[in-house]
């Protein structure tokens, strides 16, 4: 099978290539302890484990979280110097071969190296989200935080107290109760989100 490059855009190439293959690993291997539910929702038990706090920040319809995330990342970036990693939210296996499928179709890997600002993001956004998957995850290269961030309906930003205070104003069970007792989503995406909420200690 032939595998194809992971880019739509030649803007966009240059976030795709240079990553050695431990890079590539590493972030593979990272997102396996991270994702829950191949993307919609992250794992609570590395969460918990870890003592960090989650917001929950729904989108928008009309900008997909815009007047969120450009603020967000302002706040973000002057926080941590360091980059993003970007790549999907953990596909289901191939029948065939029990690998993930975005493996199986793409060579190198969907692994994106971004800096952390508003135009990295964005930049992640277009080579991701229209190529393969509308869910997909930032993580710091420290391994200091990380975003799940599912295109269109919310994003997960789980990282410690400490920083989530100097970046959002809102504490973080405030966002989850906020945000499900709102009318921002569909039934399904509440019984997902439900499950999180629970999971993550922030239900009644």
């Amino acid at each position: 099978m032939n595998k194809s490059e992971p880019w739509i855009d030649d803007a966009d190439k240059k976030n795709f290539s240079g990553l050695s293959a431990k890079e590539i690993n590493s972030a593979l291997n990272y997102r396996e302890m991270i994702d829950a539910d191949y993307g919609k929702r992250i794992n609570s038990r590395y969460i918990v484990s870890h003592g960090w706090d989650v917001l929950l920040l729904p989108h928008d319809n009309s900008d997909c979280g815009d007047a969120i995330f450009i603020p967000l990342f302002e706040k973000m970036a002057t926080e941590y110097q360091g980059f993003l990693y970007a790549l999907p939210a953990l596909s289901e296996k191939s029948e065939t071969t029990l690998i993930p499928l975005e493996l199986e179709l793409y060579d190198p890997p969907l692994v994106a190296r971004i800096s952390c600002n508003y135009d990295g993001f964005t930049s992640a956004r277009r080579g991701l989200v229209n190529i393969f998957s509308n869910a997909f995850y930032l993580f710091a290269e420290s391994r200091e935080f990380f975003m799940l961030n599912v295109e269109g309906r919310y994003s997960m930003l789980a990282a410690p107290p400490i920083f989530l205070n100097k970046i959002f104003p809102q504490p973080p069970k405030d966002t989850w109760t906020t945000a499900v007792n709102g009318k921002y989503f569909q039934d399904q995406d509440i019984a997902i989100l439900l499950v999180a909420m629970n999971s993550l200690g922030y239900g009644d």
